[in-house]
């Protein structure tokens, strides 16, 4: 079976993913950017960004 697709970070790095691979690969183009991407023993984990509210004095 062949992807159609090309590459996909996704599953390339599967077990192998560090904060400098999500660095350079995420987000992905179709993807929103809503947190941030880390590696953590080879998994992949986001941590969201928490919402800021700028409140005028």
């Amino acid at each position: 079976m062949t992807r159609a697709l090309g590459f996909d970070p996704l599953i390339e790095f599967y077990g192998m993913w560090s904060t400098g691979l999500a660095e350079r690969y995420l987000p992905l183009p179709y993807a929103p950017m809503v947190g941030k991407y880390e590696g953590q023993d080879g998994y992949l984990i986001k941590i969201s960004f928490d919402p800021v509210v700028l409140l005028e004095p």
